[in-house]
């Protein structure tokens, strides 16, 4: 399991940054509890990170035994957008926590509005290691290889996707269509966190691939609304968006999100849920996450 902790919960001294506005260091770990405890050790102020959050750091792995009755909600979109298993697993994780039901409608469009964002503050962050100036747009970059640049192909494309955003696209306005996205996601989690402690989901739209299997585009996956902003950037999105359309959001608004697996699909392969809490609830997050894993 894994969980992002709340933005700026934990220094990202010495990093090297792709998105500055939702880089987060995380904790990979086998239990709810190892994470917890790594958590409390690694999280905390940090005078040489300016982004880091100067707030109390909670015995994580003490409050996992306190009791709980959590008000937890499950997300309508998400059910829509996964295929049997993953949105099996989820009814599963939510029944399990009494959850209502709330509707995310721009879940799809934060999504979108990530990929803009982290491809533009990419681009921005990054394009200077290259040592080939900096390339302007998509195509100028394409003529970017791996011996002028120090990354992988996946960092490249990142890079050439935000100075497509940033140069080609420039006039569509993409940057602050998706600014405007992530402030509707921020105003509208603040409103469900008044009423709920947290929110469980699927993590991805599909169970994990098997090892070494192409990951293919999730079977459910509608027509974006005309207007969106998600129709207007899926032509640009690299393969396979699709399966974070689930997770992006969390990222936008700051919150800790933890993923953690809950059963396996009809071909035996694992199902991941998540459980998204309010920006520095962090303990809410992994004491829920902790109840679902006695229910497995």
């Amino acid at each position: 399991m894994c969980i992002r902790d709340s933005y700026g919960r934990v220094s990202r001294h010495g990093l090297l940054a792709y998105c500055s506005s939702t880089d987060c260091v995380g904790v990979l770990a086998t239990s709810v509890g190892d994470a917890a405890a790594v958590l409390r050790v690694i999280a905390g102020a940090d005078g040489l990170d300016a982004t880091c959050v100067d707030a109390p750091v909670e015995d994580y792995a003490g409050l996992l035994a306190a009791p709980s009755n959590f008000r937890v909600a499950a997300v309508a979109e998400a059910s829509d957008l996964a295929d049997a298993d993953a949105a099996a697993a989820a009814a599963a994780a939510a029944a399990a926590l009494g959850a209502d039901v709330v509707s995310l409608p721009w879940l799809r469009d934060a999504c979108a509005a990530y990929y803009v964002l982290s491809a533009s503050e990419a681009f921005g962050n990054l394009s200077r290691y290259a040592h080939v100036g900096r390339p302007r747009t998509a195509e100028a970059w394409r003529r970017v290889d791996h011996a002028s640049a120090p990354f992988g192909a996946e960092v490249l494309r990142r890079l050439r996707l935000g100075a497509h955003f940033l140069g080609d696209r420039h006039a569509d306005g993409l940057y602050g269509r998706a600014e405007a996205v992530r402030d509707a996601v921020r105003r509208d989690l603040a409103a469900v966190f008044r009423d709920y402690d947290a929110l469980v989901l699927p993590v991805a739209p599909t169970a994990a691939p098997a090892a070494g299997a192409a990951r293919g585009a999730p079977s459910r996956a509608p027509r974006p609304p005309a207007g969106s902003l998600l129709a207007a950037v899926e032509g640009d999105l690299p393969d396979g968006w699709a399966h974070d359309q689930l997770t992006c959001f969390a990222s936008l608004a700051g919150a800790p999100a933890l993923s953690l697996p809950f059963g396996t699909s009809r071909a035996g392969l694992p199902v991941g849920v998540q459980v998204v809490a309010r920006p520095l609830g962090d303990a809410t997050a992994l004491r829920v996450a902790s109840a679902l894993e006695g229910a497995r």
